[in-house]
């Protein structure tokens, strides 16, 4: 028998040594080439050229200047921030109020539309640029920040009611029922009862949709034609230009596109993945 425990005991020291190896290569995989994007966005142009992967011998902050005084940043910064927040919030409050319904009230044929939901996210968004534009030009949206964010949430719906479906499906109906005992309606159970224990699943998919609208070029490179309404990823490639590459401007603009999502998450990593594993349970 102690042979075997042993055996067992090195077996799964092995499996766990496994997996800790494998997660540390997919990490440094990950993380290298933000880290390599920070540093050559410090260092002079001309150490790009030597064909060398060294450290800075000199950092200078000279280009992120030149970003925030010579090129309209800011502006398409704000433009982000207002199309992906507004988007996300759209995103989340009908994503929850209709994984809830899912949820809860049995209808006919609601598990089958739960299911084409999730069949929805096998085709590519890229097949919908034509039918959405001409959509969006028929309701007079074209080349607005308006017509993106009621786009944005048309890709992220089927999605976020999914997972919010199978989140709500973990928590016990009896809570509701006592608030209704109490005197209390649906719906007034859903906003006082049920959003504030979902937490983590209302986290999660805001930051998928947050994400999604932040870092979207396709629909908005074809919707948007105004200097001025651009978002951050139309403005990071205008930076490409037909006989080269700005880096001396993409680099610093990268860099500070994307230390926001960065801090977002070290905040809310822990609703994330107690979300995603939540909402992955039942449904």
């Amino acid at each position: 028998m102690s042979d075997r425990r042993v055996k067992r005991t090195r077996k799964r020291g092995l499996k766990t040594v496994l997996v800790y190896v494998l997660l540390i290569v997919a990490c440094f995989f990950a993380v290298t080439p933000v880290v390599w994007t920070a540093l050559c966005s410090v260092r002079p142009i001309s150490e790009l050229y030597l064909g060398k992967i060294t450290l800075p011998r000199v950092l200078t902050f000279e280009y992120y200047k030149r970003v925030l005084d010579q090129t309209m940043f800011i502006s398409y910064f704000l433009n982000s921030v207002k199309v992906a927040g507004l988007a996300t919030i759209i995103s989340t409050f009908i994503g929850a109020t209709a994984g809830y319904s899912l949820s809860r009230f049995r209808v006919p044929g609601g598990h089958q539309y739960g299911v084409f939901l999730l069949l929805i996210q096998m085709f590519p968004p890229v097949l919908l640029v034509i039918p959405l534009f001409l959509l969006i030009k028929g309701f007079g949206l074209l080349n607005t920040h308006l017509g993106l964010i009621c786009l944005y949430p048309t890709l992220t719906l089927p999605f976020t009611t999914w997972m919010l479906r199978g989140f709500f499906d973990t928590i016990p109906r009896q809570l509701e029922e006592a608030a209704m005992i109490d005197g209390a309606t649906w719906l007034q159970s859903f906003l006082k009862i049920i959003l504030p224990v979902s937490g983590p699943g209302i986290a999660t998919v805001a930051i998928y949709s947050f994400l999604l609208a932040w870092n979207e070029f396709i629909f908005a490179l074809v919707l948007v034609q105004t200097k001025a309404l651009r978002t951050l990823p139309l403005g990071l490639a205008a930076y490409m230009e037909d006989f080269g590459i700005r880096w001396d401007l993409l680099l610093p603009s990268a860099t500070m596109a994307a230390l926001p999502m960065m801090i977002f998450f070290m905040f809310m990593q822990r609703f994330l993945v107690k979300g995603l594993t939540a909402g992955a349970v039942k449904g």
